[in-house]
């Protein structure tokens, strides 16, 4: 029981929209669980999320990196836009899919309004987050950027053969 217990603690759910409170919470129970006693355990994120906002995402793959734990990543559903590059940013070896779930990439979604030189900055901006995305994905994966910018120039599902065969995750279970 005392080791079902420790295992339990080390295990965070995203099963919502990457919005500022929902990656609050994660970047939260991150930093909490890796600042356990027993210190150096895996930190496992299951996702079943339809995506959400480019920036918000940042906040947990930018905690992922400053903690000392390896972060193991399952999809459990689907992992869609940001779910699918949270998925993919797991520790290699320890990135895993479900055999019915699957997975959606596409370029960042903007929603920009205003004045025209305001959208023009925001535009800016907004290429400069999907550069980013695709950057990250490109490490995860393997796969060029070029690779990556055709592939998600309209949605691009995988099921889960597809993102084992793409390099977004390690194992199918």
């Amino acid at each position: 029981m005392a080791e079902e217990k420790k295992s339990e603690s080390r295990i965070i759910f995203m099963f919502e929209a990457f919005t500022e409170s929902s990656c609050q919470r994660v970047v939260k129970e991150i930093i909490e669980k890796a600042n356990k006693v027993e210190g150096k355990e895996d930190i496992k994120i299951f996702i079943n999320s339809r995506g959400g906002i480019v920036t918000s995402l940042i906040s947990i793959l930018d905690t992922i990196q400053i903690i000392r734990n390896d972060v193991e990543t399952t999809c459990v559903g689907q992992a869609a836009s940001c779910g699918a590059v949270l998925l993919s940013s797991g520790a290699k070896g320890k990135r895993f899919i479900t055999k019915n779930s699957r997975v959606l990439l596409h370029q960042v979604s903007a929603g920009s309004c205003g004045h025209v030189d305001d959208m023009k900055i925001d535009m800016k901006e907004i290429d400069r987050l999907n550069e980013l995305m695709l950057k990250i994905l490109s490490k995860n994966t393997g796969r060029s950027l070029s690779k990556l910018k055709a592939d998600v120039k309209r949605d691009f599902w995988l099921d889960s053969k597809d993102a084992l065969k793409y390099g977004i995750v390690d194992k199918i279970i």
